[in-house]
């Protein structure tokens, strides 16, 4: 072991650094190798893991399908104590929504899915926006999600995947957002009731094995259900906006 000084002027300390010089085999390069390869599989499997097919809503517990589901939010009024479905509500003017202004249509609702509702073990999967555009109505189709087509849960353990999503606005006029409960009471929500109330911060979705005998949605197998909960049905999901009482 060889060793290098730096040496400074009068005062200053010495440093001193071994330096190896030694070039017979320390095993370092096997392991490396090795760790290499792992993370070269695990890459690898990433992509084709990442393949994605359609998945289409079903009627809960049945094999027919209904009319086409929805998500209807539910803001709470910024001069009152009303909610409703409008973006009145949402604190833009009948002249943004007339004229489709810009502050509007550019807001957007996102969309941000978990592999859980603990939100403290749960894992962030993916996010979709849903852009204003020229929606007279806070209301918007919800007919068929992507999801992973190798899920484990499908090849490996021949059973579902549950998701769970919750909703964030995001306001283009002054760039504040608004978080939302999934729930039909337009009402506001104590401390207690939001901390005690977990599976009200998240609708659940059940992802079906496209690759057993489930039932059908016409002709297809590879649908999702909508959770009954929360007052959520196969045709409407409803975010409401959260607001502390």
């Amino acid at each position: 072991m060889n060793t290098f000084k730096i040496r400074k002027t009068a005062g200053d300390k010495n440093i001193i650094m071994p330096l190896n010089l030694s070039f017979k085999n320390n095993g370092y390069s096997d392991l490396i190798q090795r760790i290499g390869e792992e993370e070269k599989q695990k890459n690898v499997n990433l992509i084709v893991d990442a393949e994605k097919m359609r998945f289409y809503v079903g009627k809960y517990g049945t094999t027919a399908r209904e009319t086409e589901t929805k998500i209807k939010f539910i803001f709470k009024s910024p001069t009152g104590t009303t909610y409703g479905n409008s973006y009145i509500k949402a604190g833009f003017s009948q002249d943004d929504i007339d004229n489709s202004r810009n502050r509007l249509t550019k807001s957007f609702f996102r969309l941000d899915f978990y592999d859980s509702d603990n939100e403290n073990t749960q894992n962030f999967l993916f996010s979709e926006q849903i852009y204003v555009g020229l929606n007279l109505t806070p209301t918007f189709n919800f007919n068929f999600i992507y999801w992973v087509k190798n899920d484990i849960n499908f090849i490996e353990n021949n059973t579902y995947r549950n998701l769970y999503f919750s909703a964030t606005f995001f306001d283009a006029s002054n760039g504040l957002t608004k978080s939302f409960l999934n729930t039909t009471a337009a009402s506001d929500i104590t401390l207690n009731d939001y901390k005690q109330n977990k599976e009200k911060r998240f609708v659940k979705i059940r992802v079906l094995n496209p690759y057993t005998n489930q039932q059908l949605v016409g002709s297809k197998n590879n649908i999702f259900y909508i959770e009954p909960i929360n007052g959520n049905t196969d045709t409407t999901i409803t975010f409401t906006e959260l607001n502390f009482a």
